[in-house]
């Protein structure tokens, strides 16, 4: 989630219109909207140009999306002045038509508004919200995670997040809500997001109405039909390829399903972009990419025939990031600040602690070893030899072009006197041999020649001893301190762990893709219910049945009958 922004309230009244940003003129290759399904808006917020909106501009532009932006050159103020936004402008249109917004800094648009449309209205009368999840190959790592997520958006500790409603697929577990866009209808988003200010934070908002009363007011997209996370496994395909894999499963709820029947979504559609993007675990076609965490998807915007992200792996761009997101979560509610300051002050006591114990037990090491007279040995056998071996690899170098052929009467005169009673004579030595000359001593016999290179050589190796010996120096130090302070490293380490362990079992649980959490009933119920009809053999329910085996095993379309 990145933040964009207006400077108050007053800047988004409902009868004003969007600043518009520079667009890209280029005439839509999409068919028009179907004047069958209600309106599609989709807004964003957008301060300025930066990472990806250009990118947003150019595929809205392509797939006809008609982007509104607002707080374009304004000032930022807080995560809450997108919701500020888009309650102010579905105040001015019908309750029925659909509002939909996007961060601008990190989202593009991947199917036309006919396919968002579409897949939105299957999820009845809900507000549907990006997923995400707690993916981390160690389990350790992915714990850590939900602790700092949890206790941000979940601080309170009450309402466990829900767990994935029976439709989902289970190779992709999305069980947290994630702000980066989210869709609605107008007359749900004025309902629902009520006494909204600029330091309000959209995803703990969204988050709390999602945990409160699961699966009533908002969904979350489990399967990626509307709404991805940008991830390393998706997959680029051509049309015809993405005709062939993409699969759609239709949301499916017990309770709340809707009124008004449409034709089924399709599953892909072909757009003016150069292919289409599946997510690689459930074969969808999302419409709306969400790109978080200034993560770089430029080789995706290139197969995609879009610009590319500007100063996305900037280190300015990422204090920035980091700034405003913790600003805006932390900053804005003093309980969300008091427990996510002493999870992130006990990790650090932790991790000093434990490096302070690798270090102690680095000097331990060093001390087993003196005492066996080991570093003596390496010196002799292995040090020593490198860097003889070295220095001569150097003179080598350096002397090798001071050597020229024997001249022949230099070679006659070598076989005669075989003992070299004979002085062999110097090579004159020119300004470009980098040498000087010692004159001849009285009563010598010849020059001798000293390469000033071979004397730098001598003064850098010496240069590097010295430094290496101060940087032993400070280690020895260093490795000293920890050794006296090892008990409280050892304290730290102990303390540090048993409170995040705690903490994580507390805020958390034991199961952190939420297979035990509670506040899931109506998941619970859709599942005994469904399971039900499945038993009962109703024609309805071995479709949805058919669906659910197809979605596990992915090897057959689904035979959609709304």
């Amino acid at each position: 989630m990145i933040g964009m922004g207006p400077s108050s309230r007053a800047s988004f009244p409902s009868d004003s219109s969007p600043v518009a940003p520079p667009t890209v003129d280029v005439p839509s290759l999409m068919d028009p909207y179907p004047a069958s399904l209600p309106p599609l808006h989709i807004l964003s917020v957008t301060t300025h140009r930066n990472g990806y909106f250009t990118s947003l501009v150019y595929s809205s532009t392509l797939l006809g999306a008609d982007l509104r932006v607002f707080g374009w050159g304004q000032k930022w103020h807080g995560f809450g002045s997108k919701m500020m936004a888009m309650v102010a402008f579905s105040r001015s249109r019908d309750p029925g038509e659909i509002v939909m917004i996007v961060d601008g800094f990190d989202t593009v648009l991947l199917q036309p508004k006919e396919a968002i449309a579409r897949k939105f209205l299957e999820f009845g009368n809900r507000i549907v919200v990006t997923g995400e999840a707690t993916m981390h190959r160690w389990g350790f790592f992915k714990h850590l995670f939900r602790l700092y997520h949890d206790c941000i958006f979940r601080a309170s500790g009450d309402n466990k997040w829900p767990k994935p409603l029976p439709y989902a697929s289970p190779n992709l577990r999305l069980t947290l809500v994630n702000a980066g866009a989210f869709i609605g209808f107008a007359g749900d988003i004025v309902r629902l997001f009520q006494n909204i200010d600029c330091d309000t934070n959209d995803q703990k908002f969204l988050g709390d109405l999602y945990r409160a009363d699961p699966y009533k007011d908002v969904v979350i997209d489990h399967n990626c039909a509307i709404f991805a996370l940008y991830r390393r496994d998706l997959k680029f395909l051509s049309f015809e390829e993405a005709e062939k894999h993409a699969r759609h499963v239709v949301p499916y709820f017990e309770e709340g399903s809707p009124s008004k029947k449409y034709p089924p979504a399709p599953a892909v559609m072909r757009t003016a972009l150069r292919g289409a993007v599946l997510d690689a675990r459930t074969n969808e076609a999302p419409c709306v990419l969400h790109i978080h965490c200034r993560r770089n998807a430029d080789w995706l915007m290139k197969l995609l025939g879009l610009p590319c992200g500007e100063d996305v792996t900037d280190f300015r761009s990422y204090v920035w990031y980091a700034f405003f997101s913790l600003k805006g979560t932390i900053g804005a509610d003093r309980q969300v600040a008091r427990v996510w300051g002493t999870v992130l002050f006990t990790t650090i006591v932790t991790c000093i602690s434990i490096f302070g114990l690798g270090v102690v037990l680095l000097g331990w090491c060093a001390r087993q070893a003196a005492s066996h007279n080991l570093p003596a040995w390496l010196s002799e056998n292995g040090v020593q030899p490198i860097l003889n071996f070295l220095l001569q690899l150097y003179m080598l170098s350096k002397w090798s072009h001071v050597f020229t052929p024997l001249a022949k009467g230099d070679w006659a005169a070598s076989q005669d006197d075989p003992f070299g009673q004979q002085p062999w004579p110097l090579p004159h030595i020119t300004a470009n041999d980098g040498g000087e000359v010692i004159p001849k001593a009285q009563g010598g016999d010849a020059s001798v020649l000293v390469n000033s290179g071979l004397l730098l050589g001598h003064l850098v190796l010496a240069a590097v001893a010295e430094l290496g010996v101060f940087i032993l120096r400070v280690v020895s130090w260093v490795v000293e301190v920890a050794i006296r302070l090892r008990w409280v490293f050892l304290g730290g380490a102990i303390v540090g762990i048993t409170i995040l362990t705690g903490m994580t079992l507390i805020v958390v649980g034991l199961n952190v893709d939420g297979e035990n959490d509670d506040g899931s009933g109506q998941a619970t119920k859709d599942s005994n219910s469904l399971k039900k009809k499945v038993r009962d053999g109703s024609p309805r329910t071995h479709q949805r049945h058919f669906v659910r085996e197809r979605q596990m095993h992915q090897t057959a379309r689904v035979d959609q009958h709304l």
